[in-house]
């Protein structure tokens, strides 16, 4: 049940907000273009790794991860510009709260893959390196300019949409017969 709301709450995140928000910022062909890309890339490759001393069941998986990675990364960067801009403490505390907040079902659909491989530790560990990013990506902010992080905001958005579609669906099995429901 747990991991059928992760799969739903993500899935909703990338389609109501992730993919929107790239769509916003460079138009509905490019966004589709590069969501696309995002979620088709990891097919290819897997394919390529096949019978390779390093499988390429999982690199779906792992692109989904470090894709995800470099979005925790961008999110932080808006955390820090929101917190240079902010009056007070407590200013744009509602669009803090946001940031942080929409990224948990994504998180959780990744957490569920990786305790399934790896067990609960390495999906802790994997979780524990979202955080990192986001702090590494609050500390950015403070060096890199606004304008030019904006600018790549939207492709790694469309990307990143694209490869946890992909993280996503990837478990997906089909029901078999006497399989509960």
């Amino acid at each position: 049940m747990l991991r059928s709301f992760a799969l739903i709450a993500g899935l909703v995140v990338v389609f109501a907000h992730i993919l929107p928000e790239a769509v916003h910022a460079i138009g509905i062909a490019w966004a589709l273009v590069v969501f696309a890309a995002g979620a088709v890339l990891p097919i290819g490759l897997e394919q390529l790794m096949r019978g390779r001393a390093t499988d390429g069941a999982d690199l779906g998986l792992e692109l989904g991860f470090w894709g995800l990675m470099v979005h925790h990364v961008g999110d932080g960067l808006a955390l820090g510009a929101i917190a240079r801009i902010s009056d007070g403490p407590f200013s744009h505390l509602d669009v803090l709260i946001a940031l942080v907040a929409h990224t948990v079902p994504l998180v959780a659909v990744v957490a569920a893959a990786y305790a399934r491989r790896e067990g609960r530790r390495g999906a802790a560990f994997r979780c524990a390196g979202f955080a990192v990013a986001s702090g590494l990506g609050i500390l950015l902010a403070s060096w890199v300019d606004a304008g030019l992080m904006e600018s790549f905001e939207a492709w790694i958005s469309a990307a990143v949409a694209g490869l946890l579609v992909h993280v996503a669906v990837h478990d997906l099995k089909r029901p078999r017969v006497g399989d509960p429901i």
